[in-house]
């Protein structure tokens, strides 16, 4: 993007996310006012895993990679997250570590906010509160689900189950775009050799076909 939101659209952006609905608006103005707007760049790291920090960060264009890595650097993708989304919201509620990397994917902009500031705001609204605990809860359930599906699907259901997840409806298409076979690889813990061998089978078998960067879905994967 060549310019940043103003702060006019900062709140506009803001009161259409779950978790300040209802949020009066002059409170949010002045929320809007303290937050901080930034730009990065294609493959930023925002956040490192293990960082001491403690902002919660709103992406207001783009999409960003959220990953773990071991001491050898192997990864494993926990998610891939765009616009009006948002990560770091663990912070808000603990004073441990970052768990996690965050990789900007593709040119993004993010509206970022302290834990002072967001609490100094919203630390005695119950609305918002009870939002970031339901956010927190669902986040959870679905790391649970995930490690509970990498211990009983094989590759190629795994596979299957990420191109749905990722997949967005295009003019009456499943499209998934800005996947390689390496984030595909790193989301559901197996090699790229592997995935390259199940997306070949899969072309080969007419459930779904590439243009560029798009891997388009022309049958049911779930079945």
């Amino acid at each position: 993007m060549s310019c940043l939101p103003q702060e006019s659209d900062v709140v506009e952006y803001l009161k259409s996310l779950f978790l300040f609905e209802g949020v009066d608006d002059e409170l949010l103005r002045q929320f809007a006012h303290r937050v901080i707007v930034r730009q990065y760049r294609k493959n930023t790291i925002i956040i490192n895993q293990d960082d001491e920090t403690d902002s919660i960060y709103f992406i207001y264009a783009g999409k960003v990679r959220v990953y773990r890595s071991d001491e050898r650097g192997q990864e494993i993708t926990l998610s891939l997250l765009s616009e009006r989304q948002y990560f770091g919201e663990f912070a808000l509620l603990s004073k441990a570590p970052r768990s996690a990397h965050v990789a900007v994917m593709e040119g993004t902009v993010a509206i970022t906010a302290t834990k002072k500031v967001f609490m100094k705001f919203f630390g005695n609204n119950a609305k918002v509160a009870w939002k970031v605990s339901e956010i927190l809860t669902n986040k959870i359930r679905a790391s649970t689900l995930n490690v509970s599906n990498l211990a009983l699907l094989d590759v190629y259901n795994r596979v299957s189950k990420t191109l749905l997840e990722q997949a967005s409806e295009v003019d009456g298409q499943l499209i998934v775009e800005g996947l390689t076979h390496q984030d595909i690889a790193t989301m559901i813990g197996a090699s790229r050799e592997m995935v390259n061998r199940i997306m070949r089978d899969m072309c080969m078998g007419d459930y779904l076909k590439t243009e560029g960067r798009k891997i388009i879905l022309l049958k049911d994967l779930s079945a």
